[in-house]
This record gives structure tokens, C-alpha cells and sequence, in this order.
């Protein structure tokens, strides 16, 4: 289930962009766009719950839509 939140962060066409979600050790994801902290989840992930990365579009209109990825880091600081 994906849920809009928004954020007043303006992008534009044929921008190229760096998206970077943080999870702290307080559990809580801070949302960044090109390095600016656009947004900070007040609820915390469950530790228990396995988490899957992915990239993609959602279109709000009949236009097409694309995205190019080229690359992303998973990476993880668990002691488990």
C-alpha cells in the first residue's frame, strides 16, 4: 500500500534527483531529495519487519511516465 504525504519540495521535468531514505536508530525514516530533509516519518518502522526498497512512478494523470534509476545502496549498521 503506498500513501501520498506529500511534501512542498518542487521537482521539475528532466531534472535529474537524489532520493535518500534514513532510518534512524530511533526507528523513524527521514525522506531527503537532493540532500534537503523534506520530510520525517513520526511514526517508528517495527525492528521485527522486513522491508523491501523499490523505485517507481505513480502517475497522477493519463500521461506517460518514466524514471531512470541508476543506482541503488542499501546498507545497514544492525548488530543482528
Amino acid at each position: 500500500m503506498i500513501t501520498d504525504l506529500g511534501t512542498s519540495y518542487a521537482v521539475a521535468v528532466s531534472t535529474a534527483y537524489r532520493f535518500r531514505i534514513y532510518i534512524g536508530t530511533d526507528l523513524k525514516p527521514r525522506f531527503y531529495i537532493n540532500n534537503a530533509l523534506v520530510r520525517t516519518e513520526t511514526t517508528a518502522l517495527t525492528a521485527a519487519t522486513t522491508y523491501l526498497f523499490v523505485a517507481g512512478v505513480i502517475s497522477r494523470t493519463t500521461a506517460t511516465r518514466s524514471i531512470d534509476v541508476t543506482d541503488i545502496r542499501v546498507s545497514s549498521n544492525s548488530t543482528t
